[in-house]
C-alpha cells in the first residue's frame, strides 16, 4: 500500500519508489482490503491491481537513496543485511516523527550534487535527530493487517499516511 500510494506521488518528479518485503509471500497480489483502501487514498486502481509482492534482496538496499519499512523488526533486519544502510534506514512512523519540524531549507542540500546525493544527504540529517529523540519502540510500527478485518487495514493505513506525507514533503523540498 506505501509502495504505490508513494509512487503516485513520487514518480511524477522523478523519484522511483520499490518496495519489498522481508517476509514477502512472493507473486502475490495485494489483499482485496489492502487495495481498496489505497484506491480510496488515492492510489491509481491498475497500480494497486499489478502490484506483486516481492523479497528482499541486498542489491536493492544498496541502490536505495531512503528505505522505509513498517515495523523496527524490519528496520534491523534491513541493517542486519546491509550495516551501510543504517543512516538511511527508517520505519514509517519514525521518520515522520523525526522530521516534524524540518523545514525545506534544512533538507533542500546544494544544488551541485546530485538528487540522489541530495536525498542521501537529506536522510543523514534525519538519521541525526535520532539522537535528539527517545526510541519509541511500538509508536514506530504499523500494524501488519494481513489475514485480519478490514478494520484493521484501515487502522493500518491510518499509521502509515502521516509518515507518507513526511516522506514527501521532505523529497519534494530535496528536490526543490
Amino acid at each position: 500500500m506505501a509502495e504505490i500510494l508513494l509512487r503516485r506521488a513520487l514518480e511524477p518528479r522523478g523519484v522511483h519508489v520499490h518496495s519489498a518485503g522481508t517476509q514477502a509471500l512472493v507473486g502475490y497480489e495485494m489483499t482485496t482490503p489492502a487495495q481498496e483502501i489505497a484506491i480510496k487514498l488515492g492510489a491509481d486502481p491498475a497500480a494497486a491491481t499489478a502490484h506483486r509482492a516481492r523479497y528482499l534482496a541486498e542489491p536493492l538496499l544498496f541502490e536505495s537513496d531512503l528505505i522505509l519499512t513498517m515495523t523496527v523488526e524490519q528496520r534491523e533486519r534491513v541493517v542486519q543485511m546491509a550495516p551501510k544502510v543504517m543512516k538511511r534506514t527508517f520505519t514509517v512512523p519514525e521518520f515522520a516523527r523525526l522530521t516534524a519540524g524540518m523545514d525545506a531549507a534544512m533538507v533542500r542540500g546544494d544544488a551541485s550534487i546530485s538528487t540522489a546525493e541530495r536525498l542521501r544527504a537529506a536522510a543523514v540529517l534525519v538519521n541525526d535527530r535520532r539522537t535528539l529523540s527517545r526510541t519509541r519502540g511500538a509508536d514506530d510500527d504499523v500494524i501488519d493487517p494481513y489475514r485480519r478485518d478490514r478494520t484493521v487495514y484501515e487502522q493500518s493505513a491510518s499509521q502509515i499516511s502521516p509518515g507518507l506525507h513526511a516522506v514527501q514533503r521532505i523529497v519534494t523540498a530535496v528536490l526543490h
